[in-house]
């Protein structure tokens, strides 16, 4: 859905309507994904406790990314 202009950039406003994959809440288990599933869940009113985020990339000598230092709650976001 459009929702305005900077200049002459169109400026888009996302909805989820469905999402495909994540498992309901369960008590003692925890999803590490990415920064869209939160919103997603979040937009489809599916709570968040049981979800965390990859923080701070690790790379190596060349660039590419080799894993990350920790995880961030969904919840921080």
């Amino acid at each position: 859905m459009l929702r305005e202009h900077i200049g002459v950039v169109p400026i888009f406003q996302i909805t989820f309507s469905k999402m495909v994959g994540l498992p309901s809440y369960e008590e003692g288990v925890f999803y590490i994904v990415k920064p869209t599933v939160v919103r997603a869940a979040k937009d489809l009113g599916r709570t968040i406790d049981d979800l965390y985020l990859p923080v701070f990339p690790v790379t190596d000598d060349e660039g590419m990314l080799i894993g990350f230092r920790g995880l961030a709650s969904a919840r921080d976001l």
